[in-house]
């Protein structure tokens, strides 16, 4: 997991804990899960990045 990857992800939580517009809400939970399943993928396919790997 990149620094880039890592930011958005926190961002988007962030967003989405206090977000009051059911719309909206959505719309980030669902980039949220796109950017975790392309992570997900990345990982088993052995392309994370391995500096980041413990």
């Amino acid at each position: 997991m990149n620094k880039a990857f890592s930011d958005r992800v926190q961002e988007l939580c962030a967003l989405i804990a206090v977000e009051k517009d059911r719309s909206r809400f959505f719309e980030l939970v669902k980039e949220l899960n796109r950017l975790l399943s392309a992570n997900e993928g990345r990982v088993r396919d052995g392309k994370a990045d391995e500096k980041n790997e413990s």
